[in-house]
């Protein structure tokens, strides 16, 4: 059976022509990320969905939530974000923060389920400080919630320690929705590891789909697979072709995605430097373009 596949919705990286390249080399759920909600409320509109774009939420307080939620109607379901942990997020009370507060967390996802009538998800982290899933489990226990997503980390670790996948298998256990495992799924082989060792329900993708989106083809497709820097450049062709069609992607996020596509290649810091002093796509174009000759000679 395949492996359901879920891009981490990232702040600054997984915007409509991004999510929309990802969705075209595999068959996975994708998320407007981090939509917050009390500014959206004052906004004169909505930031644009792909078809069956999931959109997160970002608040702790009801009030925002529910009415910025009911601004997606075509959104595929709504999630809440409680994993964040960037301090000026969780200093306003919302991200994970919430794990602090589960009774707030509680009536911010009560709200949403009762108001929103798409499925309502959530996304947590294992705990504040240190694993709390039991206390959230019986926070969250009878709502009517599609999916809980558990990155395996506290808050306070941020990213700097390794995923406890051992707390992803007792969340398995302690809520009665399905769970998707989230942390250090790097290939198929540990996407694989995680689904067998943890008995989640899927596996979501974040800071290795950043550099390489390619990983979560090769998670749904059963067979990790190298990329040739040619069909990096390629990919990101694909990607600049993407931009252009949607629009609403900020030069400065596109020169990012060009900058991590780039790593792994020959000469990666000269073109990490000329990339950041691109001004447009065509530079950007131009300086992979430099590169493509070189390598396919080298290639044939």
């Amino acid at each position: 059976m395949p492996i359901p596949v879920y891009l981490a919705p990232m702040c600054n990286v997984t915007d409509i022509a991004y999510r929309q390249l990802c969705r075209e080399h595999a068959g996975i759920t994708t998320c407007l990320d981090m939509v917050s909600a009390r500014g959206q409320l004052t906004r004169d509109e909505t930031p644009p969905l792909l078809p069956d774009d999931g959109v997160q939420l970002l608040g702790g307080d009801p009030q925002y939530l529910v009415p910025a939620a009911l601004q997606f109607p075509d959104a595929a379901f709504i999630d809440l974000n409680v994993g964040c942990s960037v301090r000026k997020v969780v200093r306003k009370g919302q991200g994970s923060a919430l794990l602090k507060d589960l009774a707030n967390l509680r009536r911010c996802v009560e709200a949403l389920v009762d108001a929103c009538p798409q499925p309502v998800t959530v996304k947590i982290r294992i705990g504040w400080d240190r694993e709390t899933l039991e206390d959230t489990a019986r926070a969250l226990k009878g709502l009517d919630i599609a999916r809980v997503t558990v990155h395996g980390r506290t808050a306070v670790q941020n990213f700097s320690e390794p995923a406890d996948w051992g707390a992803i298998e007792r969340a398995v256990g302690l809520f009665d929705v399905p769970v998707v495992g989230n942390g250090d799924v790097t290939s198929f082989e540990r996407a694989t590891w995680m689904m067998e060792g943890t008995g989640c329900d899927g596996v979501m993708v974040g800071r290795a789909a950043i550099n390489d989106p390619l990983v979560l083809r090769d998670i749904e497709q059963g067979e990790d697979t190298c990329r040739t820097p040619e069909e990096r450049i390629t990919l990101f062709e694909e990607y600049a072709g993407l931009v252009e069609r949607y629009g609403n992607v900020r030069f400065a996020q596109v020169r990012q995605h060009a900058v991590q596509l780039c790593r792994s290649m020959p000469g990666a810091a000269k073109k990490r430097m000329a990339i950041l002093h691109s001004t447009d796509v065509e530079q950007v174009l131009a300086v992979l373009g430099e590169q493509r000759s070189p390598i396919q000679d080298k290639l044939e």
